[in-house]
């Protein structure tokens, strides 16, 4: 499996925040013996303020922050 640079590049941002995650879909599944591709990458993001606010800063660092993503209070 060869992952697309800027797919690299999410995932090291993901790693070096330490935001908690997991890959799902048919990139996981392709990982355990069972190749499907999809031409994308899901991630199951865990679902609390401190990894929202670590999620945030990697879509800035990644360059989202145009979009105004925040975490909302």
């Amino acid at each position: 499996m060869t992952l697309l640079p800027d797919w690299r590049e999410f995932i090291e941002l993901l790693n070096s925040h330490s935001v908690d995650y997991v890959i799902v879909g048919a990139w996981a599944r392709a990982f355990h013996g069972v190749p499907r591709s999809t031409g994308d990458i899901d991630f199951f993001v865990r679902m609390s303020p401190e990894n929202a606010d670590r999620l945030v800063r990697v879509l800035d660092q990644f360059g989202f922050a145009s979009l105004g993503i925040r975490r909302c209070s």
